[in-house]
């Protein structure tokens, strides 16, 4: 989900950025071009530097006639005026221009790379999605997998005929026991569990048991399965003979012994 939020964060911020540099340009050309005040100002300033120059040079000249004093009038005025209002008028208007092209030029280019980069985000954005959506369908349905195969497997531990008993194949510690084991038994529930399953055993089977636990051999006689006769000491000390069934199996990621006890009185 975090990764979801920041490419669109992401995403948000590039599209909101553009109006921003947009009008950023668009400040920093109109700082850069000359307001109309100023252009009023230019114009009259070299207008009037230029008759003003030119006013003071035609006395100086030889005595012409009305219409040679007029061209020449002109022509100096013009030739006066020109160069300022190119340098202070024209060229400012020509680079700003020229510098507004380059500036639309550049927002096309980032508008265009910004959609690019929005629609790649986006794409990997709905394969995240998709992604995540499969995983969390396939977590869901792993859960109620499980959570059946657990339903079926308590429903099978409580309700068979037989005495049930997962224990740790190392210390012997009763794990969990049905209540058919703690009948057979003649134990509350509470007291088998976390005792050993010695207590059940003859002192010779008991002993036998601890010896054999050490020997890789006996640990995969329990993986394949065996069943063996032993003879069980209830509570009140009376023994009786049962027939057990074992397996080492993996069960909630660690491995432990499934006892199926028979009384075969």
């Amino acid at each position: 989900m975090k990764r979801e939020k920041k490419i669109k964060v992401h995403a948000i911020e590039e599209r909101t950025a553009m109006p921003h540099v947009e009008e950023q340009d668009t400040a920093q050309a109109a700082k850069e071009f000359p307001t109309p005040v100023r252009l009023l100002m230019i114009t009259a300033v070299s207008i009037f530097a230029a008759e003003t120059s030119v006013m003071l040079l035609l006395p100086v000249l030889p005595p012409l006639s009305f219409y040679v004093n007029a061209l020449l009038d002109s022509s100096l005025l013009t030739i006066l005026v020109f160069p300022a209002l190119y340098v202070f008028l024209f060229r400012p208007m020509v680079l700003f221009v020229a510098r507004d092209k380059q500036a639309q030029e550049k927002l096309r280019k980032a508008h265009d790379e910004l959609e690019v980069r929005v629609a790649e985000r986006t794409a990997a954005l709905t394969a995240t999605n998709e992604a995540l959506q499969h995983e969390i369908t396939g977590r869901k349905r792993a859960e109620e997998a499980s959570l059946e195969s657990e339903t079926r497997f308590r429903t099978l531990f409580e309700n068979n005929p037989n005495a049930i008993f997962i224990t740790d194949p190392e210390e012997f510690t009763i794990l969990d026991c049905n209540s058919k084991a703690s009948i057979m038994n003649g134990y509350e529930r509470d007291e088998l569990i976390g005792q050993s399953i010695n207590m059940l055993h003859t002192p010779d089977v008991a002993a036998m048991l601890q010896e054999n636990v050490s020997h890789k051999a006996s640990m995969e006689s329990l993986r394949s399965g065996m069943t063996v006769e032993g003879i069980h000491r209830r509570k009140d000390g009376s023994l009786f003979p049962i027939e057990s069934s074992m397996c080492l199996v993996m069960l909630g990621g660690r491995e432990v012994v499934i006892g199926i006890d028979r009384d075969i009185t």
